[in-house]
């Protein structure tokens, strides 16, 4: 087991031993008695197993465990860092340091698990450039998610769930604020995003209650943030082929798996929505060649390429849209009763694909922005640094 999953099996096994949950604020759930106690043995081990994680170049970026050693960084400064150190603890906190420093100051912006990380050992306005990393915005000038994101483990793999719509769902199609939703997903290190999407059928053959992986975006939006770049940083990403190979691959194999009537590749054609088409459009799509129709998937494919995470979706036909003459036309009843049937087939069809995971890694997304960006870096404003850090940063 490597030292990053000793790190997260133990965050984990600490959190359940004593019955409750960490947030990133208060250490109830290691610390027994309150904010005056020092760090349980317990915890100050899967905060060394996290370092010798970072030290071996093992990804730190797991949410749980992000979430974990933000908590122990909170005692350990409430206390004064009383736990003390090893001495390859010393040499290696100093070596953290200085790539955190160097990171600030050519970005602007640190992984934030690395950061509670030396948290952990230091109180962050040790770190030089500190006042710059305070003064950057966690989401740039972008707003907030659509909702918090929830984190659990199928299948012994952590996986994410973001609610595009917000819970409840309260954001329609042309209000979701795609960029700060991906940004978020990258922010806790995840690598992936499988869409599942409600869609209507532009073709006989794919029936209601078919799924289909598609592999191709028509999009025909025109309201929406639709990049992370400008305002000082020119990038161009390649997007001829809009989905992740490897994870389409999974993703496919995986509802075989569960429902008969899968379709392996298709246009999506996104609409701007929030009213459905008219006969006119839906008979004009038709003519283009499109097989499904949705309203969510641009321009979130396109964002989750420029932020290097593989992209997928898992279009669930729910209606033929209003284009058939002998079927009813879409409604919102008929979408939610086709979707209601399938919420189990959704659930095991994640638990194959967890199975599954991780990709084999033959993907190119990983380094979508080598060569992107077409800025002098030389010229690009600090404020902009700052602002696409987590994206841009390994390139500047």
């Amino acid at each position: 087991m490597t030292s990053a999953k000793i790190a997260t099996k133990a965050a984990s096994a600490i959190t359940k031993m004593n019955g409750s949950e960490m947030d990133g604020r208060t250490l109830k759930a290691v610390i027994p008695g309150g904010s005056s106690a020092p760090v349980l043995p317990a915890a100050a081990l899967a905060v060394y197993a996290a370092l010798l994680a970072w030290k071996a170049k093992s990804p730190v970026g797991d949410t749980a465990l992000a979430v974990f050693l933000a908590a122990v960084a909170h005692q350990c400064f409430l206390t004064e860092y009383l736990q003390g150190e090893r001495d390859d603890e010393l040499s290696m906190v100093g070596e953290l340091q200085a790539e955190l420093e160097a990171e600030v100051a050519q970005a602007g912006a640190v992984n934030e698990a690395r950061l509670a990380l030396f948290a952990c050992y230091r109180p962050l306005g040790a770190l030089q450039g500190a006042r710059m990393l305070a003064a950057s915005d966690a989401t740039p000038s972008w707003r907030s998610p659509s909702d918090a994101i929830t984190v659990g483990e199928v299948e012994g793999r952590t996986l994410a769930f973001l609610p595009r719509h917000g819970r409840g769902h309260r954001f329609s199609p042309s209000q979701i604020n795609y960029r700060a939703n991906v940004y978020a997903i990258k922010k806790i290190g995840a690598g992936a995003i499988l869409s599942i999407s409600a869609v209507g059928s532009m073709k006989e053959g794919i029936r209601p209650g078919d799924i289909v992986v598609v592999d191709q975006f028509f999009d025909h939006t025109r309201l929406r943030q639709n990049t992370f770049f400008g305002d000082g940083v020119a990038g161009h990403v390649a997007f001829a082929d809009p989905v992740c190979p490897d994870l389409s691959a999974v993703a496919y194999t995986a509802a075989r798996r569960v429902v008969r009537r899968v379709h392996r590749g298709g246009t999506y054609l996104c609409m701007e929505g929030p009213a459905f088409s008219t006969r006119a459009e839906s008979g004009i799509y038709r003519k283009w060649g499109v097989d499904v129709i949705g309203m969510t998937n641009m321009p979130e494919a396109k964002l989750a390429r420029e932020a290097e995470i593989c992209y997928a979706t898992l279009a669930l036909a729910t209606d033929y849209d209003c284009w058939h003459e002998t079927q009813d036309d879409v409604s919102i009843d008929a979408i939610l009763d086709v979707l209601r049937r399938n919420v189990e087939n959704s659930k095991r069809i994640i638990r194959e694909i967890a199975l599954r995971l991780p990709l084999p890694g033959r993907c190119r997304c990983g380094e979508a922005l080598k060569y992107a960006i077409i800025t002098d870096r030389k010229r690009i404003p600090p404020a902009a640094r700052r602002r696409l850090g987590l994206l841009i940063g390994k390139y500047l």
